[in-house]
């Protein structure tokens, strides 16, 4: 029996060993297989690239990506070239552009399957401007290039340019920046980010002769932004804008027509200019200041939303004292009044005559006329005097007299005496209306 167990015991060792051996080979012949397999190559049948041509500004850089078909590809490997470095250069798929101009850029593989890319560099648009960071953007503070026609760029590095100039301080004194006297340009044109024009933006721009705002978002247009462009004929300001300083168009010696859709007319928005003919106040304005059209004494043609006062108070009034008799005013309060009268033969009779109103002191009014005053005809309007002087006037073949004025002084207003028409766009009016009493225009 103890042999018999060790014989078992031998046996059993045996089928183990067996069995191992054959699960062994088995494994063997697997792995074999696996690495047959392992060890074909797969190549690249296409390369494609995220852009088949693409446009950029000079100095800025482009991310290419390669993607290889099939995906499994025993070899991934990319070679990187450009037609041309010195329009831009390439590394590991990012484009640098160095120059104007064009350049083709490939990817290639080893086994020679490539894709191009077409990039075309263009010269940067804020290269020919001076920026500085101005709110949630920039600010042009000068103009470098040589264009006469200028494109105003939206943006730089990614923030909007939302201001032409600054209206920055020196000391006391604002100092005129943005385009300020360039004397070549002849066209500008604001993108839609613009929201400030400042001090003097555009003064001294003397061959300036238009300027486009793009859908613009304007909203205020500060001191003197137009002055002296004298090559400037007609302009229209933005809808939308709010605010405006004073002497825009100072000096503007050749604009004949302003049209302004919005915001407030100050008095001295249009002040020492004396050429303009046309000025059309849009619907979107808020309020028109008293004496704010003062100096457009070769105004022909003005257009306004509404009014609710006499023409006369936008043009601006003067005092004046003049020396008149009983033609040149008359009262304001009259009465009917009932005087004996005796003729020259001594027969009396009786007539009714108007005289003013002596029951308290009465006023008087000039009655419409022209007169010169400072190298400009101004209008006399009806509107009460302050009595200087006195002279007696008596009724014929009575012993009634009445006083009248002999010195006054007065308010006249600067009403162009060239003004043919008034339009009013946004109030039904009356011609008979006392805003327009004794106006010498068509309204």
């Amino acid at each position: 029996s103890c042999l018999m167990k060790k014989f078992k015991s031998i046996l059993m060792l045996s089928l183990i060993l067996i069995c191992g051996a054959v699960l062994f080979s088995a494994c063997g012949e697997k792995d074999s297989s696996e690495n047959s397999e392992n060890n074909e190559t797969i190549y690249c049948e296409l390369i494609t690239l995220n852009y088949q041509e693409k446009t950029i500004y000079k100095g800025e850089t482009l991310e290419l990506t390669a993607t290889i078909s099939p995906s499994n590809a025993t070899d991934k490997t990319i070679i990187w070239s450009s037609s041309n470095t010195n329009v831009a250069t390439i590394t590991n798929g990012q484009v640098y552009a160095k120059a104007e101009g064009t350049t083709s850029i490939t990817a290639k593989t080893n086994n020679n399957i490539s894709a191009n890319c077409l990039i075309t560099v263009i010269k940067n648009p804020t290269d020919d401007f001076i920026l500085q960071s101005y709110g949630n953007g920039y600010a042009i503070t000068q103009y470098v290039g040589s264009e006469t026609e200028v494109i105003v760029p939206e943006s730089h590095e990614g923030k909007p340019i939302v201001a032409i100039g600054t209206g920055r301080l020196d000391g006391y004194s604002r100092v005129p920046d943005g385009f300020y006297n360039i004397p070549f340009v002849e066209k500008i044109v604001l993108p839609k980010t613009i929201q400030t024009i400042n001090y003097e933006a555009f003064a001294r721009c003397t061959s300036l002769a238009q300027i486009e705002f793009q859908n613009s978002s304007v909203l205020s247009i500060g001191y003197g932004a137009f002055q002296h462009c004298v090559s400037l004929e007609e302009i229209e300001l933005p809808d939308g804008c709010k605010y405006y300083e004073e002497h825009l168009f100072l000096g503007c010696s050749n604009l004949k027509k302003v049209k302004i859709n919005s915001g407030i007319i100050n008095k001295n928005l249009f002040s020492a200019n004396n050429s303009i003919t046309t000025i059309e106040l849009g619907n979107n304005i808020t309020k028109i200041e008293d004496e704010s059209l003062k100096v457009c004494i070769t105004l022909e043609h003005l257009t306004i939303p509404l009014i609710d006062k006499q023409v006369g108070y936008l043009f601006g009034k003067v005092e004046l004292e003049r020396t008149c008799d009983i033609f040149d005013v008359s009262p304001i309060n009259t009465i009917e009044k009932t005087i004996s009268c005796t003729d020259i033969y001594g027969k009396k009779y009786y007539q009714t005559v108007i005289v003013p109103d002596e029951s308290y002191d009465p006023e008087w009014r000039w009655i419409y006329k022209w007169c010169q005053y400072a190298n400009k005809k101004v209008l006399y309007q009806y509107e009460a005097l302050q009595v200087l002087d006195e002279q007696t006037v008596s009724i014929k073949d009575s012993n009634y007299y009445y006083r009248v004025p002999k010195k006054v002084k007065f308010n006249c207003y600067y009403v162009p005496e060239g003004l043919k028409t008034l339009t009013i766009t946004n109030q039904e009016i009356k011609e008979t209306s006392e805003f327009f009493k004794n106006l010498p225009c068509e309204i």
